[in-house]
């Protein structure tokens, strides 16, 4: 999901919604949405934007719209000709309020005040006061939540954060026997090819290209190999595998960088990464927030500055970050030298 603010319609997934809702306006697009919301559950990112932004057009039918909209669908209220139902209303505010009080997407942008001042102005919008949170204790590190952070570094800091993430279970897709020979050494490469992109050596665009329409492309060809993982029961390296594709994503947002957009493929690479260590017995939180840690204090964004790409940052295990697991590295982790 690409995002550039904490606006409702500051993604992808929202302004993906929007544009098809406009194609065929209907009360039946809109409650489906929020049908689909109840039944895939907070837990997906992508099921919130889309009900966030089928709850903003409902509110902005109700005469009660965001201060700020898409020119287009400002363009569509002027000529709107229905109004939403009740039932449309309820399900606009239970679904606002449960992605506020507990969701995928709330955990993504972490302590944002920007993001939940937003929420709940929309939440009041659609006539309904937001619930007080309940308190929890403040945990020191976790891989949800790093949004609101990855937007105070530098896009390079992120994208490097991402990589030692990568580079963490690189042996366990290595030593994956369900994918071929040639795509794991392909894999191997790819990381390689990264940690030189972030240390700012020479690396061809067309290697860190994320192409993910282009037949036989990288993209493709890493949904493969996760896949065979998948299929042979190798939960840890289809993980593995994950952490690398969503890399990718990182590197080539370092790449071509976009004016006011922050990605969020570090905090998916850290939990793909995460889980895959899991998957072999081990918890890699300690390490994770280590390297965040210095990448935050070392290499902050400079304010106003949104394309920020940032100096470059050796990642290797003899650079600033230091081992990737610490001084005890897992028996199984034993990377190219």
């Amino acid at each position: 999901m690409g995002t550039w603010a904490s606006g409702t319609f500051a993604n992808d997934i929202s302004e993906d919604w929007l544009d098809a809702f406009l194609e065929e306006p209907s009360r039946g697009r809109i409650t489906e949405t929020f049908e689909e919301f109840r039944e895939s559950g907070a837990d997906d990112a992508d099921a919130c934007c889309e009900a966030l932004a089928a709850a903003e057009v409902v509110a902005a039918l109700d005469g009660r719209p965001a201060e700020e909209l898409p020119e287009e669908l400002t363009a569509w209220l002027d000529q709107a000709d229905f109004k939403p139902s009740k039932t449309m209303r309820t399900q606009a505010g239970a679904a606002v309020a449960r992605i506020l009080r507990s969701s995928e997407l709330a955990e993504l942008w972490g302590d944002d005040d920007a993001w939940e001042a937003g929420i709940e102005d929309l939440l009041r919008r659609l006539g309904r006061e937001p619930k007080p949170k309940p308190k929890s204790k403040k945990q020191s590190f976790r891989v949800t939540g790093l949004y609101g952070r990855l937007k105070k570094m530098t896009n390079r800091a992120g994208l490097a954060f991402a990589v030692r993430c990568t580079m963490r279970v690189q042996p366990l897709f290595e030593r994956c026997e369900a994918i071929p020979a040639g795509d794991r050494q392909w894999l191997a490469a790819l990381v390689a090819k990264m940690e030189d992109f972030t240390a700012g050596r020479p690396v061809q665009p067309e290697d860190l290209k994320k192409d993910p329409y282009e037949k036989g492309g990288a993209w493709q060809r890493l949904l493969e190999c996760r896949d065979a993982a998948a299929q042979g029961g190798n939960m840890a390296a289809r993980c593995a595998c994950d952490a690398v594709r969503q890399a990718l994503s990182a590197a080539a947002d370092v790449r071509r960088p976009t004016t006011g957009y922050v990605s969020d493929a570090p905090q998916q690479v850290a939990q793909s990464a995460k889980v895959a260590a899991e998957f072999v017995g081990l918890r890699t939180l300690k390490p994770l927030n280590s390297d965040f840690k210095y990448l935050e204090e070392h290499y902050p964004r400079a304010p106003g500055d949104d394309l920020c790409s940032g100096d470059p940052i050796d990642v290797s295990e003899k650079g600033p970050l230091g081992p990737l697991w610490g001084n005890s590295p897992p028996d199984w982790f034993v990377r190219p030298s």
